[in-house]
């Protein structure tokens, strides 16, 4: 190794080892409750997005009262980088007119996610920061926090006694990072696989504004995966269910999938059709 190339690593490895420091002294000043509500929050985004890289399709139905239902099918690919940045990869295969259609976000640590769009009729990437890291995915009732990419600013353990009759559960309770749209997310978890089977979002004034309900989980390569997911906006009405399905877990991914330069290019990748 040359006198410059070791110079970098050992400031590399100091950096690391001085964050890892830092991030120990922060966490030792936290009261117990909060350690624990953290303990438990990463076991759920654990549980609910792994660390192996992975692809799956999507099939995804918006329903309201006043129509018949809108159905659209993707392809979605998610990765974790080497520095932690999780990336979330959407392409829409049908209907033909929104073909190609490419929605990349990514996020590092607690971070504002950061969101670039390509539509084949503008032709060209476009960077979005929305408030919250929030706006809605595909126009449809799942925020982008339903995929974990939203900032937290305060956990909590609701420590309320479960409904009669229900399975052994804990309730975590998260206050994102403001600017949101939402004053809080409340995660119903199961308590043997820290998967949760249901999700309250609250508007800014505390009332409930959507729903989120794990219809159906099933194990995949050992991974427990939610297949059926619904979100139901209990103030307009509405709801979109997405189904999941073709599920393959530590896949091979190429890192120009995720570049958002190559986002044009991206529904002809060859990982769609593997």
């Amino acid at each position: 190794m040359t006198g410059s190339r070791a110079v970098s690593a050992s400031r590399t490895l100091a950096a690391a080892t001085v964050a890892a420091l830092l991030a120990s002294a922060v966490e030792a000043n936290q009261p117990q409750s909060e350690l624990d509500a953290l303990d438990l929050e990463r076991k759920m985004r654990a549980a609910l997005e792994p660390s192996l890289s992975s692809t799956r399709k999507l099939e995804i139905i918006v329903s309201n009262s006043s129509g018949a239902p809108i159905r659209q099918l993707a392809y979605q690919a998610r990765v974790t980088a080497e520095d932690g940045t999780r990336k979330l990869l959407t392409i829409l295969s049908q209907p033909d007119s929104v073909r190609g259609t490419a929605i990349l976000v990514t996020q590092t640590g607690e971070q504002a996610a950061r969101k670039w769009i390509y539509s084949p009729g503008v032709r060209r990437v476009i960077e979005l920061t929305p408030p919250g890291g929030d706006h809605s995915f595909l126009n449809t009732d799942f925020p982008y926090a339903a995929f974990g990419f939203v900032a937290i600013a305060e956990r909590s353990i609701d420590t309320s006694e479960p409904s009669m009759g229900m399975r052994v559960q804990r309730k975590l309770v998260q206050t994102p990072e403001q600017p949101s749209p939402y004053s809080r997310i409340v995660a119903t978890l199961s308590d043997d696989t820290t998967l949760p089977f249901q999700r309250n979002y609250y508007d800014r004034r505390g009332e409930l504004w959507k729903q989120e309900m794990f219809l159906l989980i099933e194990h995949v390569a050992g991974f427990p995966t939610p297949m059926r997911i619904q979100m139901k906006n209990v103030q307009s009405n509405r709801s979109t269910e997405i189904r999941i399905s073709d599920v393959r877990y530590n896949v091979q991914l190429a890192r120009a999938l995720f570049d958002p330069g190559q986002l044009p290019q991206a529904v002809t990748a060859p990982i769609w059709s593997e």
